[in-house]
Formats: structure tokens, C-alpha cells, sequence
């Protein structure tokens, strides 16, 4: 299955955010009544205000940052994208990677999830903080969720 053309103008609206900080772009994907989230979320927001904030507050946490994609799969509307950002925040160079869900209809988002583990923002000098010999909170967390889905019949 082929990446929609949806997938590939978030990607590089996406690219755009990063490289200029213009949310313009990436916020027009949003539908109205579009979610968004990641762990550093505590609420959903929603709608294309919503959107911008979101966007905006993420490109302003970097003093740089670009995103690579490792994976992409996208079918029936759901795309799940693998992908390791690389930048440089007031505390250091940092790399993490995670994953980032995008439910889309008729070339709008109407939901965005992203799922990484936040301790590895913090990264000074390249090196990670890991949990060592158990799960983190988070990930435990995200298991749960991807768990509950796939018992309730997938994310739809």
C-alpha cells in the first residue's frame, strides 16, 4: 500500500514547520473538528486552533530540530508513521524517535497522536536517559492504550 498524498503533504508541511516555524501550512490539514495530542499534552485539543497551538509549541521547544521517517504505513485512513527527530534544545543536542498516528478523511486530519517517551528530550551530549530493566511508565502506558484498541475493534 502506497503513502496517500495526504501522508506526503503533512510530510513536508512538516519539514516546512521545521525548517521556517510558518504553521500555516500543517495547520491547513487540520479539519475543524480535528484532535491532537502527545504525552507532553495533558488535554486534547481540538480544531485547527488547536492545531496551531500545538505545532507552534512544538516547533518553539527547539532551538532546531528535523524529522526523518523510518516507516510509514497508511491504509483506510490511518497512517502510523515511525520517525527519530534530531535537533538541539537550550539544554543540548538531542535524539528520540517515536510514532505518530494520523487519521484522515477526504485529505484532512482529523485526529494526530504522537507516542514517545519524553525523558529522551532531555538528551545532553547524545546521551539518553533509559529505564533500565523495566518498561517506563510511559511505555506501560502506551501498551495499555494500543491494547484497549485492538480489544474495541482498532482506532476508528
Amino acid at each position: 500500500v502506497g503513502m496517500s498524498s495526504m501522508v506526503r503533504t503533512f510530510i513536508e508541511a512538516l519539514n516546512r514547520l521545521e525548517d521556517t516555524g510558518d504553521a500555516d501550512p500543517i495547520t491547513a490539514l487540520f479539519k475543524d473538528e480535528a484532535t491532537v495530542s502527545n504525552p507532553l499534552v495533558l488535554h486534547e485539543g481540538q480544531g485547527r486552533e488547536a492545531a496551531r497551538a500545538f505545532w507552534l509549541a512544538y516547533r518553539e521547544a527547539f532551538q532546531s530540530i528535523r524529522s526523518e521517517f523510518r516507516h510509514i504505513i497508511d491504509s483506510d485512513g490511518v497512517a502510523f508513521l515511525e520517525w527519530v527527530s534530531i535537533g538541539a534544545t537550550r539544554e543540548g543536542p538531542f535524539r528520540y524517535g517515536g510514532v505518530s498516528v494520523i487519521e484522515h478523511r477526504e485529505d484532512k486530519i482529523t485526529g494526530f497522536r504522537s507516542y514517545f517517551d519524553p525523558a529522551h528530550l532531555h538528551a545532553h551530549d547524545g546521551e539518553t536517559r533509559r529505564h533500565v530493566g523495566h518498561e517506563s511508565p510511559l511505555v506501560a502506558a502506551q501498551k495499555d492504550d494500543a491494547e484497549d484498541h485492538a480489544k474495541n475493534g482498532g482506532y476508528q
